[in-house]
This record gives C-alpha cells, sequence and structure tokens, in this order.
C-alpha cells in the first residue's frame, strides 16, 4: 500500500543521497564533456551523476517544453547556457520537487538531498509560494503513475528524440519484462523511422539482449553490436 511504497522510496532515496558526493566519475565526464547541443542523454535513473556534471559544465538541459527552475544549494537561480546538451530523465529525478499549489517542478542542483529529506519527515518549500513540495520520482512498481506534466513532457521530448535518431547508444540497461511502458516507447518511437543506422548495446550480460533490442526498435540484425561492459567501455568507444 501507500505506506510500503512511501518506505521503499525512503529507503532507494537514503542510500542514493550518500552515493552522490564526491570526484564525479570520470567516465561519466569523460562522455558529457564530449556531447553537443544535438546529443540527448535519455535514462531512467533517478540518481543525480549526469545532472552534477553537467551543472559543473554548466550545460545541464532537462529537456521540458518550460523551464523547469535549477536552483542551486544557496537558494539562487542557475542561468540557462548554450549548446548543451539534453537529460531526459524519464522515471524523475532525486532533486525534482513538484508543488501542487504553483503546479511547478524545482530542481534543486547538487542537492540531491531534497529528496531523501522528503522522505525522513522534513519540508522542502516552494521558493515562489512557500508551501510544502514533494518529490517528483516513479517508483520500481508495477502500477506506475505518469501524470506529472514535466514527465509527460520529458517522455514526449524522448518519443521524438527516439525516432530522429540516427545512433543509440545503450549502457546498462537490459529491457525487464516489467517495463512495460518502455518497450512501448522503443516500438512507437522506431515504427514509422527508418533512420537508425546504427544500435550499439553495452552490458555485463549482451549475449542475451540483441533479440529484444532488435524487436524493440525494429532494426536488422546487422545494425545491432551488442558489447560487453558498461559505462568505461562506452566512454572508450565514443572518445576513439
Amino acid at each position: 500500500g501507500k505506506k510500503a511504497r512511501r518506505q521503499l522510496l525512503r529507503l532507494i532515496t537514503t542510500v542514493l543521497k550518500e552515493t552522490l558526493y564526491g570526484v564525479p566519475c570520470k567516465h561519466h565526464r569523460h562522455i558529457l564533456k564530449s556531447l553537443d547541443s544535438s546529443d540527448i542523454v535519455v535514462t531512467f535513473n533517478w540518481d543525480l551523476i549526469c545532472d552534477n556534471v553537467l551543472s559543473l559544465l554548466e550545460k545541464l538541459d532537462y529537456g521540458t517544453h518550460h523551464d523547469v527552475l535549477r536552483y542551486k544549494p544557496n537558494g539562487t537561480i542557475c542561468q540557462r547556457h548554450e549548446n548543451r546538451p539534453t537529460l531526459l530523465k524519464l522515471h524523475g529525478s532525486l532533486n525534482w520537487m513538484h508543488c501542487d499549489e504553483c503546479k511547478k517542478t524545482n530542481a534543486h542542483i547538487l542537492d540531491g538531498k531534497t529528496g531523501a529529506l522528503f522522505y525522513q519527515g522534513q519540508g522542502i518549500e516552494c521558493p515562489d509560494c512557500k508551501k510544502p513540495t514533494k518529490p517528483v520520482i516513479i517508483p520500481p512498481t508495477l502500477l506506475k503513475s505518469y501524470k506529472n506534466p514535466v514527465i509527460r513532457q520529458v517522455w514526449a521530448r524522448a518519443k521524438t528524440a527516439i525516432g530522429n535518431a540516427s545512433e543509440i547508444i545503450i549502457v546498462g540497461y537490459s529491457m525487464p519484462p516489467t517495463d512495460f511502458r518502455a518497450k512501448w516507447l522503443f516500438m512507437e518511437s522506431t515504427a514509422k523511422r527508418g533512420k537508425l543506422k546504427r544500435l550499439r548495446i553495452f552490458d555485463p550480460k549482451h549475449k542475451d539482449l540483441k533479440q529484444k533490442f532488435v524487436k524493440a526498435f525494429h532494426i536488422s540484425e546487422k545494425n545491432v553490436e551488442c558489447c560487453k561492459g558498461g559505462i568505461k567501455e562506452a566512454c572508450e568507444y565514443l572518445l576513439k
């Protein structure tokens, strides 16, 4: 029920909070630094590894049609920057807090404690109306809600991006059977498209994934390459 869901999210957000700080992963930094304004990163993760690196590089853009307010820990608003890649977080983010009163979603940059603090019983006020806010996170359960307007916009943007892509690189995502909406996204995006020339998959269990993604992306097997590895190997490929 709701109590079990809240306890699950409290555990996950608390664990993630403890992994957010320190020196950024060099592989993430190398990859994200190499991206340009036409590149798009789509992720199902809530963590802020990519967010923090892109924010430090002054290239962070969450890809919504209207601005997601971006606050630094001292309360100042981050300025928008040009020539930045787009980061689409399909299941929300540990630093996204939504106000039901203002109907706005605020992203607290370099402050991944916000979501964890909420689940520990501490209030996070809306910067505008000072009303309580709540995290924008889609939990790992069968019954997922995608009603938040920012989530809907991110999924719509992802559908367009996947449909227009000429090359897609997948890192560490095995498309589990319960990810019904993700399968729908891939199939709906690619059904009427012939632009995808290459699909490359990096995963420790890469041999078991090829047929899954061939079917989901409507792509010929000869254009799909499955590679054993993860972010390190993907970084080496992208920086060749």
